[in-house]
């Protein structure tokens, strides 16, 4: 399974806030730079031909309306790219059964 690296796009004042409000919608939407090698994000662009390349920065950006931290782990499956929140759902799930302090319990022992 191929995974390419996402930051938390800096906020600056010349361009939208991150998080920022889809105008059609209202929902928050978060901006993510895509980090990886060349060929890696060239294969990313070719998968998604409507991904979209900061002018200023030269960052290929990830847009969801998840937010996923300040970086995450972006994943490659067989219906396109997708944040992988394994470890956030595992952590909720043990939460349900046990509460916080299990949880974190139940974590540490996956290591």
């Amino acid at each position: 399974m191929k995974t390419l690296k996402i930051t938390l796009a800096p906020i600056n004042a010349d361009r939208k806030l991150n998080p920022y409000r889809q105008r059609e919608t209202g929902n928050l939407t978060y901006v993510y730079n895509i980090e990886g090698t060349e060929a890696e994000l060239k294969e990313y662009q070719a998968a998604n031909p409507k991904s979209i390349k900061d002018s200023k920065t030269g960052h290929v950006l990830f847009f969801t309306t998840r937010f996923s931290g300040k970086s995450a782990e972006l994943v490659q499956g067989e219906k396109g790219w997708f944040v992988d929140t394994i470890k956030e759902e595992q952590f909720a799930s043990f939460c349900k059964v046990g509460g916080v302090e299990y949880a974190k319990m139940k974590m540490a022992e996956l290591g």
